[in-house]
């Protein structure tokens, strides 16, 4: 049976806290060299793998490349899977400006370009969701698809656009932004985006259209002035 972080030391709760993820390197830094140093190595090992309620670890949880060096010295698992299927290379790609991190677990783990996890979300899909474009960026340079669906025919970008990061545009230029705001329905994004020259009658791999993903969404609003001559001018 797994155990919970509740029967572990404060400090690792604090240093497992997925509520911390982004900027608290140095903070791990300092738990993990603490940690090291009070602490039997079965002890640490333990707690080094232990998981939180959502089935996640440390090396799930930080960003920092030197912390995930020293975690794997410590025997982290790499290949450790959460409750819903996420390598730590899914995870890590949601948290900022952790591409060098990145480029350590890819060493380790699945090919960083075709790793789903249970939903089918590839890695940039973590990183579209968390607004990570540095991230995306260099998933794309180690070959990701960023057209990858998951299982629910998601795109990176529509998890972008749920998000609210609507500055990961250019990211995903040639990848049919058009089509996932208009699926999104942010009529302003949409306009913006037409205005910058996408066309909403540009055919995807699966022979759509912006307006047919409107349309398909129930966004009538969107795809009745796509589908006009003037569209939104």
């Amino acid at each position: 049976m797994r155990r919970s972080v509740t029967h572990l030391p404060k400090d690792l709760d604090r240093t497992i806290d997925p509520g911390k993820r982004a900027g608290q390197t140095s903070k791990a830094n300092e738990q993990t060299h603490r940690f090291r140093g009070g602490l039997a190595p079965a002890l640490l090992q333990q707690l080094v793998l232990t998981e939180n309620q959502r089935g996640e670890q440390l090396v799930h949880l930080n960003s920092g490349r030197q912390l995930l060096e020293e975690l794997l010295l410590l025997g982290a698992n790499f290949s450790a899977r959460t409750a819903l299927g996420a390598l730590p290379l899914h995870t890590v790609a949601g948290l900022s400006d952790a591409s060098q991190t990145l480029e350590l677990l890819a060493r380790y783990s699945e090919d960083v370009a075709s790793a789903r996890d249970s939903r089918g979300r590839f890695c940039a899909h973590y990183a579209a969701a968390a607004g990570a474009g540095g991230n995306l960026r260099w998933l794309r340079e180690q070959g990701a698809d960023l057209r990858a669906r998951d299982y629910e025919l998601l795109l990176p970008l529509e998890l972008a656009f749920a998000g609210g990061h609507f500055d990961l545009v250019p990211v995903f230029a040639g990848d049919f932004p058009l089509e996932a705001a208009a699926g999104s329905g942010n009529v302003s994004l949409v306009q913006q985006l037409v205005l910058d020259g996408y066309s909403p009658h540009e055919v995807d791999e699966r022979a759509r259209t912006a307006i047919f993903e409107a349309l398909e969404k129930d966004r009538v609003d969107v795809a009745q002035p796509l589908s006009s001559e003037r569209g939104f001018s």
